[in-house]
């Protein structure tokens, strides 16, 4: 049987109701992660953790939900005894096979529990040292956490990390103007990390290859978004409209508005609260400060730009951490319209291009991707 002691984080500094739904909204993802994977496993709340229980065989496929899993900040496999002085003593002694270094840390989340947190370690160290074990504070071999509760004491030697931050869904969903490249996956993640729940679109402007190249990135994505959808919007006569049409210096900003009516119309179909979109500020001439409010002038969705303060190494070090480094890199860029795009395109010129277009969005088919 393996047992893992699951902590949140900010979760717990919630209001006692708020902290209570997000506790049971964290609960309920994982279960619902480990039914899909077929994992066995019965789970409880306890305070402020919680306690999930499985199988051995299991044990790897629940690290990955868990490693994987918005509001989880830490967690650990633990063997459990009864907060009792005796239960623990022995319990400690099992974790120092072939090792030598040791130290022990005590948390006393009980405080009916009769020693101190230091009292109790220097118990464990002298019962260690007597097994030949040598206390090392600064270069341990092995570290044997134990923390005591009413209910049960729990030891364990090894805490993994969570991505933290708010369980997933409980800020609602927003559609993920998605491309495929570095940015934003990176921007969906973020928002994940803070508990919204995720659609993606991606704007086809170019041929079907490019659905090959970005079912990857999705996947990798998807693998911290459970559930979410892909939808494919068909906008290559939009290309050559905008190329054949609008002048050298204005095509970029203005296919930019255009990905942004496409999403805002899937957002009001879809019910969804935002738009996430992978801007960095200045990162490209249609991204600068000026381009972005032309930009924003004529949208009428909530706009989200979680990446808008970062630049790129920042970018790509959440990339390569979350897993979508690899294949984003693999997607080519075909969203580029000209080499040289205007960084000040005023809003009234904007307008009145868009104007001349008279793009019906209803000519654009949006449809969910074709996993096979």
């Amino acid at each position: 049987m393996q047992v893992f002691l699951v902590r949140v984080g900010e979760t717990w500094l919630k209001s006692r109701r708020t902290r209570s739904a997000l506790m049971k909204k964290l609960a309920h993802n994982i279960q619902r992660i480990l039914e899909v994977r077929g994992v066995p496993h019965k789970l409880f709340i306890s305070g402020p953790r919680l306690l999930l229980r499985t199988e051995d065989e299991y044990k790897e496929d629940t690290i990955q939900v868990l490693r994987h899993s918005f509001g989880v900040v830490s967690f650990s496999s633990v063997f459990v005894t009864k907060p009792d002085l005796e239960e623990i003593r022995n319990g400690v002694a099992r974790f120092f096979e072939n090792k030598r270094h040791f130290r022990v840390t005590v948390n006393r989340a009980w405080k009916g529990f009769p020693l101190t947190s230091i009292e109790l370690q220097r118990i464990l160290g002298s019962d260690l040292e007597k097994m030949g074990m040598v206390v090392d504070l600064e270069n341990p071999d092995k570290t044997i956490y134990v923390e005591i509760r009413e209910d049960s004491a729990y030891l364990f030697d090894r805490i993994l990390p969570g991505p933290g931050g708010l369980p997933y869904g409980c800020q609602g969903r927003a559609l993920l103007l998605f491309s495929g490249g570095l940015d934003s996956p990176v921007a969906g993640w973020m928002m994940g990390k803070r508990g919204v729940e995720q659609d993606m679109l991606f704007v086809n402007t170019c041929c079907d290859a490019t659905i090959s190249e970005i079912k990857p990135v999705y996947r990798a994505l998807r693998a911290w978004l459970p559930n979410s959808r892909l939808y494919v919007a068909d906008a290559r006569q939009m290309r050559e409209e905008i190329t054949n049409r609008v002048k050298e210096g204005y095509r970029q900003v203005i296919f930019k508005i255009i990905l942004y009516k496409i999403a805002e119309k899937v957002m009001r179909e879809g019910k969804y609260k935002a738009i996430i979109t992978g801007e960095s500020l200045g990162q490209v001439s249609s991204q600068t400060l000026s381009n972005l409010k032309t930009i924003q002038s004529v949208s009428d969705g909530f706009i989200i730009r979680p990446l808008v303060g970062m630049d790129k190494t920042e970018i790509v070090s959440v990339a390569r951490k979350i897993g979508t480094y690899e294949p984003s890199s693999n997607v080519k860029e075909h969203c580029k319209l000209e080499s040289h795009a205007r960084v000040n395109v005023p809003q009234a010129i904007a307008r009145t291009i868009l104007n001349e277009l008279d793009i019906d969005l209803d000519d654009v088919t949006v449809s969910p991707l074709d996993e096979s």
